[in-house]
């Protein structure tokens, strides 16, 4: 009988350590933070961290928090409940994780107890615009209201808000859950008996004395899915792109509501073509803006393959985020080739034989240019030498004083920079000269000038000199 019993107390007492150790198991130790918008599935939304109970309790103002509720029952009753709470507040959490609560649309809450789905969710203005308070003694501030039949029909709890404040919504560390009937006077917050058992719990508030939300305060609370307003947007509109045939890129800037997300640009983003074959997109470059967390320049690569018209899509993680553009590929443009200029024909030097015995024209059809003959030196002229043909008239007299410039041809130039010898004359055409005439400077008059200057300059120093002279006479 006794070795029965000892096996019965065993029993149960591995039975009792069995389900204290699935209850524990049901208490998480970290809390995960997740972003995305409206229309991206549940595993696309992108991770901002998880944060360990240890790292959270000390980075996190904490805080000594009481929340009542009003809470129907299994039999058609209603009960209140203080829950005395240690914990941070859940707007604290959502800075620490870099998230603006103003880009906030719903924050969804997942579960230990619930596998399938978010437990409980809350728009930004149910949880955050709308004030919510913690009624002190509601169970004695609330009271039944019967028929004239005596049956309940209802409650009354207006004369609880004469003892009320506002919370502020709270993901708790530990807690404290106490239900008292309705009538129970001199309720009170207890924050000497908190326990882990529900962390993390969502505490919330009530908005009015009757408020029944108690099915939504969810504890084992492991994931946070946080929904944000709108859609990644492009402040910097593509430009047009270049439908030609060949590879090219197009550069725009691109804004999100946080920072995991623009870290996942590269990931998430998605811009199609509705025919690789005619347009391709090869690929995509993000580069986070070094100033601002929330905004990034993005580059696309694509390549055309072939004419026609295709529609490019630009999606984030599965959702549009801009409206699809039509773009028409097409040949490069020929660009005009500029006309090939013929070649210049350099007329030959050589003199050939005419019919008289004296030299023709230059070969290669050019006509022979007029030239105007320069005046022989004294050395070159000679009684035998024929005279110019076309002499040219003088427009003016000469004069003597006359200097005289002459603008030597290039090639002459290069034939006495090289120190060559000219040819014989008459083997050649005659190289032209071109004499400019430069008039010297009449400069009498600056001449007359200086010299009666210099003669005044002698009378006044005679004069000085006399005078001088005359009062030494007068003196001695």
């Amino acid at each position: 009988m006794k070795r029965k019993m000892s096996f019965l107390v065993a029993g149960l007492l591995c039975l009792s350590l069995c389900l204290g150790a699935e209850a524990a198991g049901t208490v998480t130790d970290t809390l995960t933070v997740r972003v995305g918008y409206y229309g991206m599935e549940q595993d696309r939304y992108v991770e901002v961290a998880t944060y360990h109970w240890s790292e959270l309790y000390d980075a996190l103002p904490l805080h000594n928090e009481a929340y009542s509720f009003f809470r129907s029952t299994d039999d058609g009753t209603y009960n209140t409940v203080i829950d005395s709470a240690y914990g941070f507040y859940l707007a604290d959490l959502l800075d620490y994780a870099g998230i603006y609560s103003g880009d906030i649309a719903v924050v969804a809450f997942y579960t230990r107890d619930q596998s399938v789905g978010f437990f409980t969710s809350f728009t930004y203005a149910d949880l955050f615009g709308t004030q919510r308070y913690y009624y002190n003694d509601l169970s004695a501030h609330i009271s039944p209201v019967y028929d004239e039949n005596g049956t309940l029909t209802g409650y009354d709890g207006d004369e609880a808000w004469n003892d009320c404040w506002t919370v502020q919504p709270m993901l708790a560390l530990e807690d404290s859950w106490v239900s008292y009937e309705i009538g129970t006077e001199h309720t009170a917050p207890n924050y000497s008996s908190l326990g882990t058992g529900n962390r993390f719990r969502l505490l919330f508030g009530q908005s009015y004395p009757l408020e029944c939300r108690t099915n939504q305060s969810a504890k084992y609370t492991h994931t946070l899915f946080i929904t944000l307003q709108g859609a990644p947007k492009i402040t910097e509109e593509p430009p047009e792109l270049d439908g030609t045939l060949g590879s090219h890129s197009a550069t725009f800037q691109i804004s999100v509501g946080q920072q995991a997300l623009r870290d996942a640009l590269a990931q998430y983003l998605d811009i199609a073509s509705s025919d690789s074959s005619v347009l391709e997109i090869t690929g995509i470059t993000v580069t986070p803006d070094a100033q601002y967390s929330d905004l990034a320049t993005v580059t696309v690569h694509y390549t055309v393959h072939a004419e026609g018209e295709v529609e490019l899509s630009f999606g984030f993680g599965g959702t549009s985020i801009a409206e699809n553009r039509q773009v028409t590929t097409k040949q490069p443009e020929e660009k005009p080739t500029e006309p090939t200029k013929p070649a210049e024909t350099t007329p030959s030097t050589e003199p050939s034989e005419g019919p008289g015995g004296g030299p023709s024209a230059p070969t290669g059809g050019a006509e022979p240019r007029e030239t105007t003959p320069s005046v022989p030196g004294p050395s070159e002229a000679g009684p035998s030498e024929a005279a110019p043909s076309e002499p040219v008239e003088p427009t003016a007299a000469v004069d003597p004083e006359t200097i005289r410039m002459y603008a030597l041809p290039d090639a002459l130039a290069l034939q006495l920079q090289g120190g060559g010898q000219a040819e014989a004359p008459g083997a050649a055409d005659p190289i032209p000269v071109t004499v400019v005439t430069v008039q010297p400077e009449d400069d009498r008059k600056l001449l007359l000038l200086t010299g009666a200057g210099a003669l005044a300059l002698a009378v006044l120093g005679a004069l000085c000199a006399l005078r001088y002279y005359t009062r030494g006479r007068r003196s001695s």
